[in-house]
């Protein structure tokens, strides 16, 4: 059996998704329900205007901010 690697220059919301669900899948089999939910800060100024933010997810009791 062979494998490419490849850099993914468009749609590469599709393999990241699909990357991130199997690896949740495994983890979740292996050690339990991690709770994995995609979470965001955003940061407004006094008119409601977002001036900047984070990204990020919560799992197993953490947050990784991006």
């Amino acid at each position: 059996m062979s494998f490419t690697i490849r850099s993914i220059e468009n749609n590469h919301e599709s393999v990241h998704k699909a990357v991130l669900d199997s690896l949740i899948t495994f983890n979740d089999a292996k050690v339990g329900e991690s709770g994995y939910r995609p979470t965001a800060f955003a940061i407004e100024d006094e008119r409601g205007q977002m001036t900047g933010g984070l990204s990020g997810t919560t799992a197993y009791g953490f947050v990784e901010l991006q």
